[in-house]
């Protein structure tokens, strides 16, 4: 996924900016798409030279500053980008290396490494029954959609445009992938528009025309709705819409005054409602970083359930204000865990690492790296690596 140009521009004073921005620009078909079938179960000769292989990850414990209450049980898979190789040939491992996915047995830490090469796998998201796994890649000379077996076979490519393209997001029935396009900027104005992608074959379908930027799509539990992210032309504050996949539509959610005061500092720049995710649990629960401007400060992250009364949609805080020190994130098991990367606790490596923190739901909570306060946390890895864009499964 990629912070919006206008939005990473504003948050580069935030000290834990986790992506680097893109440009954005008008989607351009010019190559159309590749042909999408079955997913084969043998390994195509692009991408993959080595099977995967397990890695033993060191995972050292936190000992947080309160007693642990009896968590959710914590477990199911996380797949996540990784840099771990020196694949420039620099004699060190830092973003100039190539990324990686890889994929980590929750229960018992093992983790096993699925696409190897000299270009970067970013972004992944899993099917609903965990048998397969969307990804980004540019190992066809551009920022295309990806498709492997969930066991490293099956490599395959599912477009081949000019646009830049991204965030992709499994649809809760796996038949469908939302993700995001933009053209590059040589091309013209910045601009990005979600597609829908059918895995049964056919072309992409425009979801959204502008005229702003979307991002950061995310399916609801039980694929009702769509949650993004817009840039409006023109504003400062991104705004969060919902396209109804009933109704086939997509309007702008009125977000109510929330409880978590926003670290601003200068008044003219408004609060930033980032990144929707939905939580895994029983309701529909929208969680949004609401991000402000000062250098250092704590990302509240605050959680809306969505309420519907005679087909109109609403929005009402639900007590959770999680006090945050990081961008990306995914919810773990029942919506009480977050999984996300932070400064890696390896000396002074400034690489990142995947923290597991327990989150309280009836009220504030922490879930800073090194914070007091916080219930029950782990390094899920630790050494010298940059792990991110974590997705997590039952």
């Amino acid at each position: 996924m990629r912070i919006p140009l206008r939005t990473c521009t504003l948050l580069t004073c935030l000290v834990l900016s986790l992506s680097a921005c893109q440009p954005a620009g008008e989607p351009t078909r010019e190559q159309g798409t590749a042909a999408i079938g079955t997913i084969p179960t043998a390994t195509p000769s692009v991408g993959r030279t080595q099977s995967p292989k397990p890695l033993a990850t060191p995972r050292p414990t936190w000992t947080p500053t309160r007693p642990r209450p009896t968590p959710a049980p914590f477990g199911g898979w996380l797949v996540f980008s990784s840099r771990r190789e020196d694949t420039s040939g620099d004699g060190v491992v830092d973003q100039q290396d190539a990324a990686h996915l890889y994929v980590m047995d929750l229960a018992t830490g093992d983790t096993t490494q699925l696409t190897f090469g000299n270009w970067n796998d970013t972004e992944p998201s899993w099917w609903p029954d965990r048998s397969r796994i969307a990804f980004v890649s540019n190992r066809g000379g551009n920022s295309d959609i990806f498709v492997i077996n969930a066991d490293g076979s099956g490599l395959m490519q599912l477009t081949a445009t000019r646009e830049i393209e991204g965030d992709p997001a499994v649809s809760p029935d796996g038949k469908t992938i939302a993700y995001t396009a933009e053209t590059p900027l040589k091309e013209g104005l910045p601009t990005r528009r979600l597609y829908l992608l059918s895995v049964e074959g056919g072309e992409p379908r425009p979801l959204t025309e502008g005229p702003g930027n979307d991002s950061f799509p995310d399916w609801s539990p039980d694929g009702r709705f769509l949650a993004f992210e817009r840039d409006e032309p023109g504003e400062w504050e991104t705004a969060i819409y919902l396209w109804d996949a009933k109704t086939g539509t997509a309007s702008a959610l009125d977000l109510p005054a929330t409880s978590a005061e926003p670290p601003v500092v200068l008044p003219e720049f408004p609060v930033v409602f980032q990144l929707p995710r939905w939580l895994p649990r029983a309701g529909d629960y929208l969680s949004l970083i609401r991000a402000g401007f000062e250098e250092g400060a704590p990302l509240p992250i605050v959680v809306f359930q969505i309420q519907e009364h005679a087909g109109q949609v609403t929005l009402r805080q639900a007590p959770a204000v999680i006090e945050t020190n990081f961008i990306h994130y995914t919810w773990g098991p029942n919506g009480e865990w977050l999984i996300a990367p932070v400064k890696s606790p390896s000396g002074e490596f400034k690489g990142r690492a995947l923290l597991r923190v327990r989150v309280g739901l009836a009220g504030a909570s922490r879930a800073c790296s090194g914070c007091t306060g916080v219930l029950d946390a782990q390094f899920l890895t630790a050494g010298d690596f940059y792990d991110d864009y974590p997705d997590w499964a039952p």
